[in-house]
């Protein structure tokens, strides 16, 4: 009958030793645990069963770790995606510099109306057009 020897628990048992000098010591003896297990008609040895078990661990780490560089190499690609795609400032003219050509433009202009132009020509939202004339009429001091 195979058996599997328990790596955690162990029995401990003590043995009197008798030196020449007729002294008895008590001495500690640690004897593995032995348990049996059946599998059908067949015994399982615990040397398999830990080799599967520990061959299992080293290939949920290595997956573990395969997932991890592939995260980073995925973060890494869409950095680079990003800045391939990102505009960049020499593409042409920014939205506010259009905006204070058109008002170079067309002085005069009540601030409704420029308002009104900055949402048709520009594409700007209501706030965003307001805010636009209200910085370039604070920048070019028109009251």
């Amino acid at each position: 009958m195979a058996a599997r020897q328990s790596k955690k628990a162990q029995q401990v048992q003590s043995e009197e030793v008798v030196d020449q000098n007729q002294t008895v010591e008590q001495v500690e003896v640690t004897e593995p645990v032995v348990e049996v297990v059946e599998s059908g008609s067949e015994l399982v040895q615990s040397e398999e069963t830990t080799q599967a078990d520990i061959d299992k661990e080293n290939k949920i780490v290595d997956l573990e770790s395969e997932i991890v560089k592939l995260t980073e190499r995925l973060s890494d690609l869409k950095k680079e995606l990003r800045k391939l795609t990102k505009p960049t400032k020499n593409d042409g003219p920014t939205k506010m510099e259009l905006a204070v050509q058109y008002w170079k433009e067309n002085q005069g202009k009540a601030r409704k109306e420029y308002v009104e132009a900055f949402q048709k020509e520009l594409g700007l939202t209501l706030a965003g057009a307001r805010t636009y004339i209200q910085i370039i009429m604070t920048k070019n001091k028109v009251a």
